[in-house]
């Protein structure tokens, strides 16, 4: 019964010092951030270069009452000469 108890505090013992000289490092959630969601960000295409980028990113102008998207000024400019 003594060998296995000294087992046990031996383990114990070893366990206890490798946490305090090799601790682990844990990730603590900061306040005021939020955590990334797993919702995707919808996609718009460029109707100049055919581009897709996320819709927050895209460079938007209404012609003639409908919404289009654009990846840069230049696709912007193609699209109106074209138009008009």
């Amino acid at each position: 019964m003594k060998p296995l108890l000294f087992l046990v505090l031996t383990v114990a013992l070893g366990y206890l010092i490798s946490q305090l000289l090799f601790p682990r490092h844990r990730v603590r959630p900061q306040s005021g951030r939020q955590a990334p969601t797993a919702v995707a960000e919808e996609m718009v295409r460029d109707p100049v270069c055919q581009l897709y980028l996320p819709r927050t990113e895209a460079l938007r102008r209404m012609v003639q009452g409908r919404e289009y998207f654009f990846c840069s000024p230049g696709c912007i400019d193609k699209f109106l000469v074209r138009r008009s």
